[in-house]
């Protein structure tokens, strides 16, 4: 995942954007919450690397590709 994508839950999402609906992806990985370190779903946001609590490290922004 880019640095600048990440994950968050919809409390998180309804938290920072009280009068927008979320559009959450069916089908990926439950993962962790960049905002909280809750359980997270499929919800992403583009957020400056290191600006939320993840900072940028831990399985949500670990390169997967060989």
């Amino acid at each position: 995942m880019s640095g600048w994508t990440h994950r968050v839950c919809t409390a998180c999402w309804n938290q920072r954007n009280p009068d927008r609906l979320a559009i959450e992806l069916i089908g990926v990985d439950e993962g962790v919450c960049c905002a909280c370190g809750g359980p997270g779903g499929g919800i992403f946001i583009r957020a400056a690397p290191g600006s939320l609590k993840c900072e940028n490290k831990g399985p949500e922004h670990e390169d997967t590709e060989p």
